[in-house]
């Protein structure tokens, strides 16, 4: 390119002759096809780069779902009365009760709600522990829970 450039200002601006138009060189083949490979390459690892920022995201929205249903679940056990009508037998009974399982952009999202004793005066404290489990992870979260 440099070459033509300099023959086209040598003063005989507008009648190149073909021998001298032949002598300007352009990119080879080996030099385009290099070219296209190292493009290729950069843009491959730019779309590997945005795959794994969709993964990540997928992850983070499955388990933020996973938190609210937690936290629904905790709300619907908010009071005393609701824990006492899990149980068959009268009082807050120690036991694994599952929940409905729900689902929400196809995903199976399904809780366990394990009651046990709390750490201190077993009758009006318990222990509520909620682990949700979907197909790619589960998520738990405890709380204490006192009869006042």
């Amino acid at each position: 390119m440099k070459k033509y450039l300099e023959l086209k200002n040598r003063g005989n601006k507008n009648n190149l002759t073909m021998k001298q138009f032949n002598n300007v060189k352009g990119f080879s083949l080996i030099e385009v096809a290099i070219a296209l490979a190292l493009l290729a390459l950069f843009f491959g690892g730019m779309l590997g780069i945005f795959e794994r920022g969709a993964i990540a995201s997928r992850k983070t929205q499955e388990r933020t779902v996973a938190h609210s249903l937690a936290r629904a679940v905790f709300e619907q056990y908010a009071s005393w009365s609701a824990l006492d009508a899990l149980s068959v037998a009268p009082g807050v009974t120690n036991g694994i009760y599952p929940p409905t399982a729900s689902t929400i952009n196809n995903i199976t999202y399904t809780p366990s709600l394990t009651i046990a004793d709390g750490p201190i005066v077993p009758t009006q404290l318990k222990q509520l522990s909620l682990t949700i489990a979907w197909s790619a992870g589960t998520f738990t979260i405890s709380t204490l829970k006192a009869d006042y």
